[in-house]
């Protein structure tokens, strides 16, 4: 039996394990026949999948905005309308440790977890989530590391002029992040 092209015997021939004992292999390696090969099943497994690091990073940034665009729209809302008796769950939140602890923990989690999830800077909405996991974090970090001098912050602000505008940036930062995660049509659609 003739010898045949390595590609035709052995169709896993760049990560065939055997690849030194073979000597056909060792003959064909750096073909221009085997590069273009490999050339354009990468890039057809990428037109099959959709998963070049652009449609990667916008699929990521739009799963995030969906979530958390949301969450703060809802989140914010509550505060502008009950304003007035957030000054009373802040005093009722700082007088129980464990609450304050595990809240903490929690918020560090979610920074973590949204810097470690989403890397990218790319675009204003990309921006707004990375920002935003660093925040929590940071603000994570402050509530175990020294709750006094955050109640201490929180219990200074008394007008609720300041506090309605203080929570309408995330707000708006939720409107944007529901548009872009939603509604907006992205680049490939």
């Amino acid at each position: 039996m003739a010898p045949t092209h390595p590609a035709m015997r052995w169709p896993c021939v760049p990560r065939c394990p055997q690849r030194l004992r073979h000597r056909q292999y060792r003959s064909c390696i750096g073909t221009r026949s085997n590069i273009r090969r490999v050339g354009s099943l990468k890039r057809r497994q990428q037109v099959q999948t959709g998963m070049s690091s652009r449609s990667t990073h916008q699929g990521r940034t739009r799963a995030f905005a969906r979530v958390i665009g949301p969450c703060l729209i809802i989140e914010t809302s509550a505060i502008i309308i009950r304003t007035p008796a957030m000054g009373d769950y802040a005093t009722s939140f700082f007088n129980s440790p464990a609450l304050v602890w595990v809240t903490g923990s929690l918020l560090l989690f979610g920074g973590v977890a949204i810097i470690a999830f989403h890397p990218y800077w790319r675009g204003l909405s990309a921006v707004l989530i990375s920002l935003l996991g660093w925040f929590l974090a940071a603000r994570g970090i402050a509530l175990l590391a020294v709750p006094g001098l955050y109640a201490a912050a929180a219990n200074a602000v008394t007008s609720l002029l300041l506090i309605r505008l203080i929570f309408a940036a995330p707000f708006a930062i939720g409107v944007w992040l529901t548009y872009t995660g939603w509604i907006a049509r992205t680049e490939s659609t």
